[in-house]
């Protein structure tokens, strides 16, 4: 196998720590193979026997989930497969707005007087020993799957969650819609359905485990290519009617572009109107519907992108005046739209280059949302401030909580001194370099390393797109582009004499004030094809230029 690999593709799997033959050829298999048992997973027997009983004594079974792309298409895994064994099937997606994340008592005591007998959680629950403790005294059975970090108080009923202790699955890093789905096959099993249920869902997981930023490595990675490949075959035409909509193509299908291009319009939904509408968008079976709701998405997006500039400008005002010197800044941003705080403050997040949490008030309280960089746990910081919230859940890179009024000093102080013990100022990395995996010189730019380099796709977290660096290159070709000249297109000439083209977006203005013909760069960025009307050229995106 590796006599078949370019050398720099090797070298990169190497740096990542793929280096025996089994496991490159299964990282590079268009088809891999791992996967596991779900029964290997902590109380997934117990759920499975639960689940297949209550259908068979045709009791009715709530779904409930969360309002993000990962909660929608957890509901929409689960929903599907139980929809073929069951006419008893309802869900429930808490309202962003008027109820929040998680399990809350106004919701369950509706579910259970809807004639609810069994609660299944999906990408929630894991924090919700109270609200699960209140449908068992009203009678329901409940099972909660999720994936988030588990606290001391577990909840008293069947937890499926791969991040428990004493849990032997191979792998604790699948989204809310991986462990719904696995929840899925151990139904699939049980009950000897066709492998086909299963293959039919594999496009959703596959959204919703991008649309979630876990890492895409061992079984997400298998997931995800899967998926992506019954993306680009056009199984479900409401989705391939999105894509198209949105200018995109199923055929060419990366992480990057579900990342950036569908996952955005999923989440509107449950940003800016009801998250319902995402899991009809996938659970419908009439084509026209999905088409319309596709529509109605791609509407509530455009909404959301404008308000969301709106709070994000205003937001850098806010930080700027008053949060600046803090090394973990809670943000009350007044009036902000609830919906876009997430993307906000994962935007401040990569501006000051520290961990941030955008709040918003209501009735007393304090709602936050948090964002983190790479390098800091704010789940296991803020888990240390858990007597002052109301309500707290999250991972490593994000989390949410809610806290009274008056309880926000005392985190802030906590916060601030949580990082300063752990030696987390980070106000001086902004301006840093961008590291870089590789030097290249313009000659090792061929066909054949883009067309491997698309081996190592899915990109995204835990797998990124490998970046290289071209030193002492020469402008010979440059043009701008965007209304307001903000991008740049640009061709080098490296020291060996190959030319490499060059794009590169929002373009600051000290490389712009520099920029010209014959100006020797630095510069780094990542490979892929341009395709267009049938032709595929090599474009490097430039991340970085700094001049010799």
């Amino acid at each position: 196998m590796k006599k078949n690999i370019n050398e720099i593709v090797l070298n990169l799997l190497y740096k990542r720590g793929i280096t025996g033959d089994r496991d490159i050829t299964e990282f590079l298999s268009p088809k891999p193979l791992r996967t596991y048992d779900p029964f290997l997973m902590k109380g997934m027997r117990e759920g499975v026997l639960l689940i297949v009983d209550a259908v068979k004594n045709n009791k009715r079974i709530c779904i409930y989930g969360d309002y993000d792309a990962d909660g929608v298409t957890s509901v929409s895994v689960l929903k599907s497969i139980l929809d073929d064994i069951s006419e008893n099937i309802s869900y429930y997606i808490p309202g962003r707005f008027d109820e929040g994340y998680g399990l809350n008592i106004d919701a369950i005591k509706n579910i259970y007087e809807q004639g609810t007998q069994l609660l299944i959680t999906v990408d929630c629950g894991i924090t919700s020993a109270e609200e699960v403790s209140y449908a068992k005294k009203l009678g329901m059975d409940v099972i909660v799957t999720d994936h988030h970090n588990i606290g001391e108080n577990i909840p008293d009923c069947i937890v499926i969650d791969p991040k428990q202790k004493d849990c032997p699955y191979p792998f604790d890093g699948l989204a809310g819609c991986g462990v719904a789905f696995k929840l899925a096959q151990g139904i699939q099993r049980q009950m000897g359905l066709s492998k086909n249920t299963i293959n039919n869902l594999l496009d959703i997981v596959a959204l919703g485990t991008i649309g979630d930023v876990v890492p895409l490595v061992d079984e997400n990675r298998t997931i995800v290519k899967y998926g992506i490949n019954r993306i680009r075959t056009n199984k479900r035409p409401g989705l391939e009617y999105l894509i198209n909509k949105i200018g995109k193509g199923s055929q060419f299908m990366t992480a990057e572009d579900i990342s950036f291009g569908i996952v955005p319009n999923l989440n509107a939904a449950g940003r800016m109107g009801n998250a319902d509408m995402a899991v009809k968008f996938f659970t419908v079976s009439d084509t026209v519907k999905s088409k319309e709701i596709a529509d109605s998405l791609i509407e509530l997006n455009a909404l959301r992108k404008e308000i969301q500039e709106r709070d994000y400008q205003r937001c850098i005002t806010v930080y700027e005046v008053e949060y600046s010197n803090c090394l973990f800044p809670l943000i009350v941003l007044e009036g902000a739209h609830e919906g876009v705080a997430g993307i906000v403050a994962g935007k401040m997040k990569d501006y000051c280059n520290k961990p941030v949490a955008i709040l918003t008030e209501k009735d007393g309280t304090y709602k936050g949302t948090c964002r983190s960089t790479e390098d800091v746990d704010i789940h296991e910081i803020l888990s240390k401030c858990q007597e002052l919230f109301e309500k707290f859940g999250g991972h490593r890179g994000a989390c949410g909580f809610t806290i009274k009024i008056e309880n926000l000093n005392l985190l802030r102080e906590a916060v601030e001194k949580e990082m300063t013990e752990i030696h987390c100022d980070m106000a001086d990395k902004k301006d840093c370099e961008i590291s870089f995996d590789m030097e290249l010189s313009g000659g090792d730019v061929t066909d054949n390393l883009v067309e491997e380099l698309e081996l190592l796709e899915p990109f995204g977290a835990g797998n990124e797109k490998p970046v290289f660096a071209i030193n002492k290159c020469r402008v010979v070709y440059m043009s701008y582009m965007g209304s307001d000249n903000i991008h740049m297109r640009f061709t080098v000439e490296a020291t060996d004499g190959n030319r490499v083209a060059c794009v590169m977006f929002n373009v600051p203005e000290e490389v712009t004030s520099k920029m010209d013909k014959g100006v020797l760069l630095n510069i780094t960025g990542t490979f892929a094809f341009n395709r267009w009307n049938g032709r595929r050229d090599i474009q490097m995106t430039v991340k970085d230029i700094s001049f010799c």
